[in-house]
Order: structure tokens, then C-alpha cells, then sequence
């Protein structure tokens, strides 16, 4: 094998590389390729289930892949509109329906700019309570609640003060007690908090727990029965409840045992 180099640094055996594509200058047989391209992995389909909240993200996504694709017949674009969908969304088309009567049906039936707030909404006040120091679910409160106002948003819908106090006082009672009462011991003043704040401490928060002990947290035992000679009660004399390994002891008639 010829083990002279080209003038672009490599070995005749090298010139093809599969994961990438090179173009030419057109002019010259010696340049070194201008620019690469990556063969990027293949979009999938966007799915839309019927969650109100999500079919502005569904619309825009099949319409940029699929529907104002010039190279795709209309029959090919309504069986990819029907691959897409499923749960409630899969329920509104029929054997009848066109590309057009299809599409032009779910956005009549989901885009309802007042369910899609209130879905947005609901979604940050029905959050479940966080009931012990988990990183996993402190990052799923603070990723959500952030996805749902950037959504708010673009639906016009700014944050002002007075809804940021309210949602700091939606959120705040969802955290775990441990949690809860690290940030109120952070507070210098007794100004109400920003909600900016609030979530940078639970970014914080959910980076020392996941470094301390992992993903999951540690759960506070709860409620635990105490053994029952430590137990008092006014209808048993402690003398009747047996002591610790003596429950199997015998002792000799007419003795009390201690």
C-alpha cells in the first residue's frame, strides 16, 4: 500500500469517512474539503395524545415536518396526521376524513386558548406534595413549573409580582419539611421572597441532594411504634409487659420473675 499523503494530510485509504459528507470546491482538485456536514439521526414523528397544553407544540411541530413539505402527497401526509396521533386526539378522526378535514378537526376540537391556560395552570397548583429530601422530584417541581410559565408566556401571559407571590405560596407548601425549612432559615429579612429565588434554591437544593445521596433521597421514618415497655398507659402496669429477651423466660410458682 502507498503510504504517501495527500496535500490534505491524509492516506489515500482515508479519503471516505461514512459519518461524514464533504463538498468540493469545484474549481480546484487539490483544495482540502471547505466544509463537513454530519448525517444527522432521522426526526421521528411528533406525537399528540389530546393534552390541551400540548397541541400548540404538536401544530407547529407536524406542520414544519410534514404539512408545508411539498414533496409529500396528501394522502402520505394524512397517514403520517394519523400515526401522530393517539388517547383523545385518535378519537376525532374518521374513515371519511381528507388531510385537510382531519387537521383542520383538531385544531378546531384542541386549540382552545382558555383550556390551554387553565391546563398550564392546574398543572403548577395540583402538584403533590414532596413528602421527604428527594432530588428527583425537587427537579420535576422546578422543571415544571419553569416549562409552564415559558408556555404561559408565549401564550401572552406575563409574570407580574402579585403572581409570583401567588405562586410562591402554591409551590412552597408542595416542598418537603426538611427542605422548607432550609429556605425560610435563609431568608435575612422579612421581605416576601422573589420567586426567582425560590427556584434558584431549588436548583441548589436538588444538586446537594443528588451529590449527597443520589436520585431518590432519603425517606423520615414516620410514626414508629415504640417497643412496648417504653409504652405507658394507665390501664397496663409496666410490670405486666415483658422485658427485652426475657418474653420466653419461665419462672419458678409463686415468683414474680423481677
Amino acid at each position: 500500500m502507498d503510504n504517501q499523503v495527500d496535500s490534505c494530510g491524509a492516506y489515500p485509504w482515508q479519503a471516505t469517512i461514512p459519518s461524514l459528507t464533504f463538498n468540493l470546491a469545484d474549481d480546484s482538485e487539490n483544495e482540502c474539503p471547505k466544509s463537513t456536514r454530519l448525517k444527522l439521526p432521522k426526526i421521528p414523528l411528533p406525537i399528540f395524545d389530546g393534552k390541551y397544553e400540548e397541541w400548540n407544540k404538536f401544530e407547529n411541530h407536524f406542520r414544519n415536518l410534514i404539512a408545508n413539505n411539498d414533496d409529500i402527497s396528501e394522502n402520505e401526509k394524512l397517514y403520517y396526521l394519523r400515526s401522530s396521533l393517539t388517547g383523545v386526539a385518535k378519537e376525532v378522526e374518521t374513515e371519511e376524513d381528507t388531510f385537510e378535514s382531519l387537521f383542520k378537526a383538531l385544531k378546531e376540537r384542541f386549540q382552545n386558548k382558555k383550556l390551554i391556560i387553565n391546563a398550564h395552570v392546574n398543572t403548577v397548583i395540583n402538584y403533590e406534595k414532596i413528602q421527604y429530601a428527594s432530588a428527583k422530584d425537587i427537579r420535576y417541581l422546578l422543571d415544571s413549573t419553569r416549562k409552564n410559565l415559558r408556555a404561559l408566556k408565549v401564550l401572552e401571559f406575563e409574570r407580574n409580582k402579585l403572581s409570583d407571590v401567588i405562586l410562591l405560596n402554591i409551590l412552597l407548601p408542595k416542598l418537603d419539611r426538611e427542605s422548607r425549612k432550609i429556605f425560610e432559615s435563609s431568608l435575612e429579612t422579612s421581605d416576601v421572597p422573589k420567586l426567582d429565588s425560590f427556584l434558584d434554591f431549588l436548583e441548589k437544593r436538588s444538586m446537594v441532594i443528588k451529590s449527597l445521596r443520589g436520585d431518590q433521597g432519603v425517606k423520615v421514618a414516620k410514626n414508629v411504634a415504640l417497643p412496648p415497655w417504653k409504652c405507658k398507659s394507665f390501664l397496663a402496669n409496666s410490670r405486666s409487659l415483658p422485658r427485652p429477651q426475657e418474653e420466653n423466660v419461665i419462672y419458678a410458682k409463686g415468683t414474680t420473675g423481677w
